[in-house]
This record gives C-alpha cells, structure tokens and sequence, in this order.
C-alpha cells in the first residue's frame, strides 16, 4: 500500500513537471515569435494607450534610428500597397490607410491603419493604430494572435527602415568615393601636364641656350664687321681729306 501511494505521488509530480515545462516552452516561442524571430535589427516595439484623431486608443509605437521622415513615408506608402489600401493624410502628421486587407491581422475582413510619423533629431518616432472596426482597436489582450502579427509586421518595416537608411549610407559613400576617385584623376592630369608643361620648358631653354650661342657668335662677326667698315670709313675720309 505504502509503495502505491509512493509511486502515485511520483506519477503526479512528474506529470506536474511536464506541465510547467510545456508552459515556458509556449512563453518563449510566443516571446521569439513577437521578437520577429530572434532578428537582432529589429526595433522595440511597445503597446500603449496614444492619442490620435480618434481619441486615446491603443496602438504600437516604435522608434526608427538613423531615418528620416520622407524615407519612412515612402516605405509605409510601399507596404501599404501590398495589402490594398493607400495612406492619406487626415492630419498634419497623421494618415489612415483604409480597408487594408491583412488576413493575418483581420481574417477576410478589412481594417483601417492609422499611423503618425515624427521626426526627432536624426530619428524617426512611429506610431500605428489598427481600427478592427465596430470600435474596437488592436491590443494584445483582446486579440493576442493578431496582435504578435501586428507587431511582427512593424518590426518587419522597422528592418526594412533601417535597410533602406543602410543602403542610402552606402549610395552616400559610394557618391564621396567617386567624387574623391575624380578628384585623384584631375590631379593624375594635372600632373601629366605639369610634367609635359616641364619638357617644353626644357626644349625651349635648351633651343634658347642654342640661340644665345649662335647670337654670340654673329656678335663676333658683327663686331669683326663693324671693325672692318669703320677702316674702310677711315680710308674714304683720308681720300676725301686729300682734296684739302
């Protein structure tokens, strides 16, 4: 009796364990699934209570480093055509983009995003509603399924921002590189005809120095002449003297 008993208490805690086991299996792929499966570029996403055009409602907000306002528009305006819809402004910072179509969100049904982007310094502050219609907004307690795909998707488009702010980085150096390489290449000219500018310049001397030597020579024959035409002027005044 006494080793049923024992043998029943084992069966219990063991099954006990499994139990917990199985729970904080389901909590960490529920928290690696909201994570955007472990990606380490994704951004923070955070749930919170903002307020927007239709009131105080819960919505996710999320900060977007290194972007800039015109940037993150482009890119929502892009991911937004992949579920139908169009973002159009109803306030000076915020848009909605009515009857998007995301069955992982809403099922078959449509939902209207309302997103509000602000830029601050060199970042860009984000937020976005998903209206599940009949007054009710997306949160993680009501729907807790749609709510991860929600927040996958916004890490998603976090990654994609910080891609893009990447690839802008890249595109900026490559101009800088470029600019720099046609900076060496009018040097590398430069050069070439500074250096063709110095070979003239020593053709020209060494012809100079040429001339200057066959100039002294006709000095000398000059002068000879010059000696010469003034004997024959001293003999024609002699002659002329004679008539005296």
């Amino acid at each position: 009796m006494k080793n049923l008993v024992l043998l029943i208490i084992f069966c219990l805690s063991a099954n006990m364990g499994i139990s917990q086991d199985e729970q904080l299996d389901w909590r960490n792929a529920k928290t690696k699934s909201a994570k955007n499966e472990g990606i380490s570029h994704a951004p923070t996403v955070k749930e919170g209570v903002m307020t927007m055009s239709e009131g105080a409602q819960t919505g996710f907000s999320v900060l977007l480093p290194n972007a800039n306002k015109k940037m993150v528009q482009k890119l929502w305006k892009d991911l937004m055509k992949d579920y139908s819809t169009k973002p159009k402004k109803v306030k000076k910072t915020e848009s909605v983009a009515a009857g998007a179509r995301i069955s992982s969100i809403s099922g078959a049904g449509e939902i209207d995003i309302y997103s509000q982007i602000d830029e601050q310094g060199d970042d860009v502050a984000m937020v976005v509603w998903f209206d599940m219609g009949d007054g009710k907004w997306l949160n993680s307690r009501d729907y807790p399924n749609s709510y991860e795909d929600a927040e996958r998707l916004i890490e998603k488009f976090g990654i994609k921002v910080k891609q893009e702010g990447v690839k802008q980085e890249l595109e900026a150096e490559e101009k800088q590189l470029k600019k720099t390489e046609n900076e060496l290449e009018k040097l590398v000219k430069k050069k070439s005809k500074l250096e063709k500018d110095i070979e003239d310049y020593k053709k020209k001397i060494e012809k100079a120095e040429q001339e200057i030597k066959e100039n002294l020579a006709t000095q000398e024959e000059t002068k000879t002449a010059i000696d010469e035409q003034k004997m024959k002027v001293g003999e024609v005044n002699k002659r002329l003297d004679s008539f005296n």
